[in-house]
């Protein structure tokens, strides 16, 4: 069939999670027909975006729920018309009030996503979701810049770089998550990786955590090693005596860790993944959506390696939330309701942004738009050098949050209070 049968019946067009169109087909066909979905997807998956492809054109869809979609008002009144989105209320899984993802796939197709299985999703989940941490941290591109990183976690009071091992976190039950781009343009993306894994064990002791979430840097290089963008990392490991194309496979580390990172995380209301563009779902539909998607194609897959997808989405204009005919700002909020959040941060640009009411994000600057969208890609890494980094620190106040920027001097700068 080629790469043609990636793009399966009932495809999602822009944007998901906007409105539904029942197809009519009974329980019975509905069940038979799912398991050829599941076959196929698993098959046949387009790995390689073609121009002009969507993320959300090939997404998987056994499992997303027609009555989820539309659970956080993402109807025609609010972002389009029925057209926008096809997809079968009969099809796939149920969501249940916990949240959970009930599988309706028949056994054979189950056994067939099973034994192709990108990774084991139930140790390393698609989305990191936790409970709000008293103190959250936000750190957004690192590319390969491991000394600015330790500058900047110091100042902040996070670690101890003259500490051993898991004794270099020193913020106790704090949490943070790393937005993603670890990896390239810096000298030395394997200092980066070891100082975060470092903070993980560290944080994990004293009762904190530190959530890495994959970049589309990170992706690509799993996705093919051997690609241009990712050649500053492939030398790095070269010269190191590590193989690029095994540790992508995860044969040696850190490729190992890398394929088992999660693509987003979740902490209390706030929702943090690299490219910020969720496309209306909600958590159980992304989770399905990432978990398919790396099974059928790994990182290659058009979900991760399209233009608009949760990892390359791009803060040019328009941006990934400005789509033709529809109010911004009730796009982002449809979308951050749907993960059932409040709050979207992401990373992967640190240039200067115009949004659509006029205003603008300085290069290098941690950036909040409407209490919604929080940009912390800082451009901190000397090969970018935007700035020498920055963090957002959200912490609790009264019955909303209380938000600051800290920098590499260790300067601290009230941010945004919520309403």
């Amino acid at each position: 069939m080629g790469s043609t049968c990636a793009t399966l019946p009932f495809r999602l067009l822009e944007p998901p999670g906007v409105a539904v169109q029942d197809t009519g087909m009974n329980a019975t066909a509905a069940a038979k027909f799912l398991a050829l979905i599941a076959l196929c997807a698993v098959a046949c998956a387009s790995p390689v975006p073609s121009p002009g492809v969507s993320a959300w054109a090939d997404l998987p869809l056994a499992d997303l729920n027609a009555a989820d979609v539309a659970s956080a008002d993402l109807g025609a009144d609010a972002l389009g018309t029925s057209t926008d989105v096809a997809i079968a209320d009969s099809f796939g899984a149920d969501v249940n009030q916990s949240n959970e993802i009930t599988e309706d796939t028949p056994d054979s197709a189950a056994d067939v996503a099973a034994s192709s299985a990108f990774r084991d999703w139930t140790a390393h989940p698609a989305i990191a979701v936790r409970s709000m941490a008293k103190d959250l941290w936000f750190l957004g591109d690192v590319h390969g810049d491991a000394q600015r990183l330790d500058t900047l976690l110091t100042a902040a009071g996070l670690i101890n770089p003259a500490g051993q091992g898991a004794a270099v976190w020193t913020a106790g039950a704090a949490v943070l998550v790393c937005t993603g781009d670890l990896i390239d343009k810096g000298s030395n993306s394997l200092g980066v990786i070891k100082r975060l894994q470092q903070m993980q064990a560290g944080a994990l002791a004293q009762g904190g955590e530190v959530v890495v979430t994959l970049g589309n840097h990170e992706a690509e290089f799993l996705a093919d090693p051997m690609a241009v963008k990712v050649a500053e990392f492939a030398d790095e490991l070269t010269a190191s005596a590590l193989p690029p194309g095994d540790v992508a496979q995860g044969l040696l580390a850190p490729g190992d860790w890398l394929r088992n990172c999660p693509l987003a995380a979740k902490v209390g209301p706030w929702f943090a993944c690299h490219a910020g563009n969720t496309a209306g779902l909600t958590l159980p539909q992304l989770q399905y959506a990432i978990e398919q998607s790396a099974n059928a194609g790994g990182f290659a897959h058009t979900f991760f390696a399209a233009d608009d997808s949760m990892l390359e989405s791009r803060l040019n204009p328009p941006l990934w939330f400005e789509l033709p005919g529809k109010d911004p700002q009730t796009v982002l909020q449809a979308y951050v309701q749907a993960l059932g959040a409040a709050y979207v941060v992401q990373g992967h640009q640190p240039g200067d942004v115009t949004f659509a009411d006029g205003t603008k994000r300085k290069a290098g600057k941690i950036y909040q738009q409407n209490g919604i969208l929080f940009l912390v890609d800082a451009g901190m890494s000397s090969g970018v050098d935007d700035s020498k980094g920055a963090l957002l620190h959200i912490t609790a106040k009264g019955q909303g949050y209380h938000a600051d920027t800290v920098d590499h001097k260790g300067k601290v700068t009230p941010f945004w209070d919520s309403p």
